[in-house]
């Protein structure tokens, strides 16, 4: 006779420790991602819309409910991410997430697992993307559309425009340590941030200086704007880095930064020499430049300051973005 109760059901629970003895390389996720945008543009991922619960806690925190499926893996999942910023006070990370795996032919469930650091990852990546992306576009617009500008648009020599850059480069020899170390005694972000509001502000400055064809304002506006990328990029490397804990932080600030270096620096000089033939105006290219550096801005402010964190401890007072707390543990 047949079980009532039917089949016994057999959850496993992959926690934050199982997570890490799988120890999965570089090479492992990048096959995973790459198998899943592949699957995504053939048509065989569904990508339900996100849904937010706000429970009524006083503003302490909310949740966002994700949903998909995963047709080559036969897979369909619920991911459950808690947003609660309060949590470091409480040695928690801000962000605490679970997946629940279900067979999508009997909807029975195949696991649950804990994916609070590969949320917490995937923050840390976007914050370290942001705050290189304006820097980007800043220093290839002041260092290298420089040289279109002035030779097409100014019809002057583009040694000018060389010259100017050259002499701006020899003070970033000096000017990126010095803000380097201005940023290990007060701080990765009140440097940063200086820098990118110099910059957005220098921004409108630096074409008008250059269409006075004076070679001496010229090597003026490219100081200048070298000036306040080495004020970003003085503490970048450092402040990057300090986003995550030491056994992701290769893995970590390396997605970031590329990722920043083709949506910004590839694109930057591309996207303003389209912007200077469609307008004939350096206005629009200076608008340009001030998006970027308002994602930066952004980025940077609302990211934790790294400055004293001891890059030898696992720290799990939420000091950063990335945080190793134990996480979630079976009981």
């Amino acid at each position: 006779m047949a079980d009532p109760a039917g089949p016994a059901l057999t959850l496993r629970f992959v926690a934050g420790p199982d997570v890490d003895a799988l120890d999965v390389g570089r090479a492992e996720i990048l096959a995973a991602v790459e198998g899943a945008v592949r699957a995504q543009g053939e048509g065989n991922v569904v990508l339900e819309p996100r849904v937010h619960l706000a429970p009524p806690n006083g503003g302490a925190g909310h949740f966002n409910v994700l949903r998909g499926h995963l047709g080559p893996e036969h897979v369909s999942g619920v991911k459950v991410v808690g947003d609660f910023v309060g949590n470091w006070r409480l040695g928690l990370p801000s962000e605490l997430a679970l997946v629940l795996l279900l067979d999508p032919g009997t909807g029975m469930p195949l696991g649950i697992v804990d994916a609070t650091w590969l949320t917490a990852a995937r923050t840390g990546a976007m914050t370290a993307l942001g705050a290189r992306l304006g820097v980007d576009i800043a220093f290839y617009t002041f260092a290298l559309f420089i040289l279109v500008y002035v030779a097409e648009q100014l019809d002057l020599p583009r040694s000018t425009a060389l010259n100017a850059v050259l002499v701006g480069s020899a003070f970033q020899l000096f000017l990126i340590p010095f803000f380097g170390h201005l940023s290990d005694r007060y701080g990765r972000r009140p440097v940063y941030l200086a820098g990118a509001l110099g910059a957005a502000v220098w921004v409108f400055v630096f074409f008008p200086l250059l269409d006075t064809r004076s070679a001496f304002l010229i090597v003026v506006a490219a100081v200048g704007g070298l000036l306040f990328h080495a004020a970003m990029y003085g503490p970048q490397a450092a402040f990057i880095s300090e986003l995550f804990p030491t056994r992701v932080r290769y893995s970590g600030a390396s997605v970031g930064y590329q990722l920043a270096g083709v949506l910004g620096g590839a694109l930057a000089p591309i996207i303003s020499i389209a912007l200077l033939k469609r307008f004939d105006s350096a206005l629009p290219v200076s608008l340009y430049v001030l998006g970027g550096l308002l994602i930066t801005i952004v980025s940077v402010w609302l990211a934790p300051e790294t400055a004293r964190i001891d890059l030898h401890e696992e720290p799990t007072d939420g000091r950063r973005i990335v945080q190793d707390p134990g996480r979630l543990r079976p009981t």
